[in-house]
């Protein structure tokens, strides 16, 4: 017995040689100054949260100064509602050149931006991507460089940007527990593309863990990111960031390019505010705009021609006045899509299908759906009669009337109307009740929560108003063609 507590003082010391041995490693390449995260210190986000947001923003103008990445009439400035946003200081004409990212001021698998690091992190870092790893893919190296560049931040290239991200969790469902889920259980479509999302992160997550935790040791672990293991919660947050700030390369692969994506969003038909050429000789990506800008507005940019529930589930945010927003029929799937597919009409770009799922009607897709409408209402007779009119491609996509005149034969009523009204009446209902359950939830909710539970508020706001102006057209277009 007497034996025990001289072992005991031998675990206690061997513990506090551990410790002291882990703490000797970074601040090895910590140092004295505040040049990396220590272990134990803070998370990414809490370090973020220190950040003084005024003096980064002049340092981040400063920085695409330097590196002669804007042109001089444009700065990055702070917006109330959007974050950081690129301004213009004078009139921009389109095609105008105003952003140019060099290679070494890309964050990809094939720039990692390691050569600014010093010994021994580049080759414990190298050493992490130098084998094949089939579970460990190009976008799981973005995250691990993003993060590394993060711990890192005062050698990194990217320190001005970096210390201006945002901490909180941009795709705030990511962290919804069962009891938030559960409030939006009548929404099916955005219930399922939510849940997609959540798997995939996790399974991705978990595999990251268990290949980094078997590739290195803890001393190793804790020299390339200053925490002995990558927590969830700092996953989550870099996989959101990512998810919602990169482009996807031809090959799949994600790749950030700072500063071109501070710029905000604004879903107006027909432009897209912003185009890149990439693949110079000078490895450069370059931006331009497509419309004009006057002087003192913000430049703005389509991110996608998506409804407004792509852009939540996808950005985390709702787009005002989205000019893109549609919605998705489920039941016209199989009726339409299936049962006519007619490569003379070319439906399924016509509607702008994704992988024929669902069949997107928006308010200036009414006349298109009723032109179809009526050609599926076709007997063969009628059809061989319009046979000339209908090898135009264009025709379904022409106005109603012209379609009318041309095929004359293409009577019947719009009997796929009165089911698209059915349908948006019981959305209605669905999207009243949710809001009402959120509504109530977020009032006890913490301030993550509550911003972004005010979010989906915003969205079902926004799909009420998208399809009562539906039906009313709908309702219109009828009356019309009576």
């Amino acid at each position: 017995m007497r034996g025990y507590p001289h072992l005991m003082h031998l675990v206690f010391i061997f513990f506090l040689i551990k410790v002291s041995w882990s703490t000797y490693v970074v601040r090895e390449h910590c140092g004295e100054t505040e040049n990396c995260i220590e272990v134990g210190e803070v998370t990414f986000r809490e370090f973020l949260e220190k950040q003084d947001r005024k003096t980064s923003i002049i340092n981040i103008n400063h920085w695409v100064r330097q590196q002669k990445m804007l042109q001089a009439n444009i700065v990055i400035k702070d917006t109330p509602t959007m974050g950081l946003g690129l301004f213009t200081l004078q009139d921009l004409e389109p095609n105008t050149p105003i952003l140019y990212i060099p290679t070494n001021l890309q964050l990809s698998k094939d720039s990692m931006g390691i050569e600014y690091f010093e010994e021994p992190n580049e080759k414990l870092f190298e050493h992490c991507f130098d084998y094949p790893k089939p579970d460990f893919d190009a976008n799981d190296q973005l995250i691990f460089t993003f993060l590394y560049h993060l711990t890192y931040y005062e050698k990194s290239v990217f320190k001005q940007y970096l210390t201006l991200l945002p901490s909180r969790i941009l795709l705030g469902f990511l962290q919804f527990s069962d009891e938030e889920i559960a409030l939006l259980s009548e929404d099916e479509s955005l219930i399922h593309h939510i849940q997609k999302n959540r798997e995939e992160l996790y399974k991705r997550y978990y595999k990251m863990k268990e290949i980094y935790e078997s590739t290195y040791t803890t001393e190793q672990r804790i020299s390339l990111l200053g925490h002995p293991t990558i927590s969830m919660g700092d996953y989550v947050w870099a996989w959101s960031y990512l998810r919602t700030h990169t482009w996807k390369k031809p090959n799949k692969e994600r790749v950030l390019l700072p500063i071109a994506d501070l710029v905000n969003c604004q879903p107006i038909r027909n432009t897209t505010s912003l185009g890149f050429v990439t693949g110079t000789p000078e490895g450069t990506s370059i931006a331009w705009t497509d419309r004009s800008f006057k002087a003192g507005n913000q430049i703005l940019w389509n991110y996608a021609k998506s409804s407004s529930e792509g852009y939540l589930v996808h950005y985390g945010f709702v787009p005002q006045n989205n000019e893109y927003d549609y919605l998705e029929i489920p039941f016209l799937n199989q009726e339409f899509i299936l049962q006519y597919s007619d490569s003379r009409l070319n439906i399924s770009n016509i509607f702008e299908v994704s992988k024929l799922q669902n069949l997107r009607i928006g308010i200036d897709q009414l006349s298109m759906l009723a032109n179809f409408n009526r050609f599926v209402n076709m007997n063969q007779e009628e059809r061989i009669q319009c046979e000339t009119v209908l090898s135009d491609k264009n025709l379904i996509e022409k106005p109603y009337d012209v379609f009318v005149k041309k095929c004359p034969q293409a009577k019947g009523e719009f009997s796929v109307f009165p089911r698209i009204l059915a349908y948006i009446e019981a959305q209605v209902k669905v999207f009243k009740s949710v809001y009402a359950k959120i509504d109530e939830y977020r009032l006890e909710a913490t301030k993550d929560r509550f911003d972004w539970l005010n979010t989906l508020l915003s969205y079902y706001r926004d799909r009420l108003l998208v399809i009562r102006k539906l039906s009313k057209s709908i309702l219109d277009f009828e009356k019309s063609q009576s």
